[in-house]
């Protein structure tokens, strides 16, 4: 079965995609109503986030996070 794929990014009238106010409220409202299976999206769209909802309890990195857990073999 083909996956169903929706694209869905704000657009200013001249096609541009960055550079104008966009209605973040009204466009995540509409993305929310497709309950998809999956969504992908960016970093930048994640560090955006973040930066508007300051509520958002997102820990530090830290270079344990990036290290295989203890235990496991050396990938070949």
């Amino acid at each position: 079965m083909l996956p169903k794929v929706i694209l869905h990014t704000a657009t200013s009238l001249d096609g541009r995609i960055t550079g104008f106010p966009a209605d973040l409220e009204l466009y995540y409202a509409l993305a929310a109503q497709w309950n998809p299976d999956a969504i992908l999206f960016g970093s930048e769209t994640v560090l955006a986030a973040v930066r508007h909802n300051p509520a958002l309890d997102i820990p530090p990195e830290h270079e344990e996070m990036f290290r295989p857990p203890n235990g496991l073999p050396d990938p070949p």
